[in-house]
């Protein structure tokens, strides 16, 4: 046996170690130690190092236990994975800011910022003369103009006034829609100021307006009011408005609160009392991209319009001879020539006279050529020929010639 003291081996019966002296009283297992011994003796064991294969499905099985490890510490700390979590989401996914709402202006407002893009349109005729005028604005910097068709109607030119006075040449018509009274121009520049055009959808009545135009030429004025009904006829829409309008305020554009041109200016009832109408916005932008570009020249072809009143040799007795006339409401131009010839005694009288009898214009007596240049504005009138029996009427009269009337659609 073994001394459980030094290890030293001994006799079993010993009761004591011989070299350090413990004593074998309680003695260990003898045949278990003796076993311990002759292993350690005998068969030593080797030292093995673990193989390859082993090593790396080790580190697997560490990377696995450290990747459950850190899941589980994300999975008790909310609070943090959601920071990092907000940190990284895509953009799309972060709120869309809202767009901040449109600000009211004043009238006044509204005045000086777009008073400079709305300008005074003139009307000259094919001799040079100007012939009418109205008001127009700008709606886009390379100079597209809307204004009403009547503005334009039988012009031979048309120029721009702006509100610093230059004068802007109109190069051509980009659209014109004769129904809605409505057409685009195009005038020269580029950089122009313009005003921003929204849309009459949504537009009710009693909405507040602001009116700015040219009437009587009297550029920038300022008016205001609201939108007193809403007319509808078929596809025909129209806003009656109490904001006052006047003659040259035609094609003039209507604002609303927020600066937006909603409509333009079109006519105002002569009978009534503050009884105005503009058309819708939404009717004229169409034309704002037609780009037709139609001349004065090709304008007028398309839209003159001839009437004959007398075309061949008449008889007059001695009695009144009567032509009545239907001038449309844009007016015309009553123009021809006669010869007077037969008879003898007093020549023949000429005057046109309107629908209630009062005499427009009086030619006096013609005794032989009588020539007609006479603008109208629209209504019902009578070409009077009145051969007068007097003291040296002897026979009729007979007038050959042509008298028509002109006008344009």
């Amino acid at each position: 046996m073994f001394c459980p003291g030094c290890g030293t081996e001994i006799p079993d019966d010993s009761s004591f170690c011989l070299k350090c002296g413990r004593s074998m009283s309680v003695a260990p297992n003898a045949v278990v130690l003796k076993a311990m011994a002759a292993e350690s003796t005998v068969h030593p064991r080797k030292l093995r190092l673990p193989s390859p294969l082993v090593l790396i499905l080790s580190a697997g099985l560490a990377v696995v236990a450290l990747g459950c490890i850190i899941y589980n510490f994300n999975q008790t700390k909310p609070s943090l994975t959601g920071a990092a979590n907000a940190a990284t989401l895509p953009a799309a996914s972060k709120p869309t800011p809202t767009a901040e709402p449109p600000v009211k202006l004043s009238p006044g407002d509204i005045s000086a910022k777009y008073s400079d893009a709305v300008v005074v349109l003139e009307n000259y005729n094919d001799q040079g003369q100007k012939a009418s005028q109205g008001s127009g604005f700008i709606c886009s910097p390379d100079g597209m103009v809307l204004t009403n068709y009547h503005v334009i109607r039988g012009a031979s030119r048309m120029t721009a006034r702006m509100h610093d006075q230059t004068i802007h040449e109109v190069e051509y018509v980009g659209g014109f829609d004769m129904q809605h009274d409505i057409a685009a121009l195009k005038i020269d520049g580029a950089s122009l100021p313009s005003v921003r055009v929204g849309t009459s959808f949504g537009v009710k009545t009693g909405d507040h307006v602001v009116v700015l135009g040219a009437p009587l030429g009297l550029e920038s004025t300022l008016s205001d009011g609201i939108i007193s009904a809403i007319r509808e006829a078929g596809t025909f829409r129209i806003f009656q408005t109490s904001a006052p309008i006047s003659h040259g305020s035609s094609g003039g554009p209507i604002f609303d609160d927020y600066g937006n041109v909603i409509a333009l200016a079109v006519a105002k009832m002569e009978a009534g009392e503050n009884l105005n109408f503009i058309i819708p916005i939404d009717s004229a932008k169409p034309l704002l991209t037609q780009n037709r570009q139609t001349g004065f020249p090709e304008l007028l072809a398309m839209t003159t319009v001839h009437q004959a009143i007398i075309t061949s040799t008449i008889s007059i007795p001695p009695q009144v001879v009567q032509y009545n006339i239907v001038v449309p409401p844009q007016g015309g131009i009553l123009a021809g020539s006669l010869l007077i010839a037969g008879g003898m005694g007093n020549d023949i009288g000429l005057a046109v006279a309107s629908a209630n009898g009062a005499v427009m214009w009086n030619g006096g007596v013609v005794q032989r050529n009588a020539n007609l240049n006479l603008r109208l504005p629209g209504g019902r009138y009578t070409l009077v020929l009145n051969n007068h029996v007097g003291t040296f009427w002897i026979s009729p009269k007979t007038v050959s010639g042509t008298v028509e009337l002109t006008y344009y659609r």
